[in-house]
């Protein structure tokens, strides 16, 4: 990476790495009812992304595949 992360704006801003939660988790409901807009668009490239999962075991597979 060009520049490095230091807050959630910055993450927000940036497309190479990919984050997502448990899809049915307290941190995805964080996320989908939050009224902070960098949280309501981390929220939808999580979304857009496909990078939420059903299990936590999901989760750790896509982390150690990359």
């Amino acid at each position: 990476m060009d520049s490095p992360i230091n807050n959630a704006e910055d993450l927000s801003k940036q497309m190479e790495i990919e984050y997502g939660t448990k899809s049915d988790g307290s941190t995805a409901s964080f996320f989908k009812n939050s009224k902070v807009p960098t949280y309501q668009k981390m929220w939808a490239s999580m979304i857009e992304r496909k990078s939420n999962t059903e299990t936590q075991d999901e989760g750790i597979d896509r982390v150690i595949s990359k």
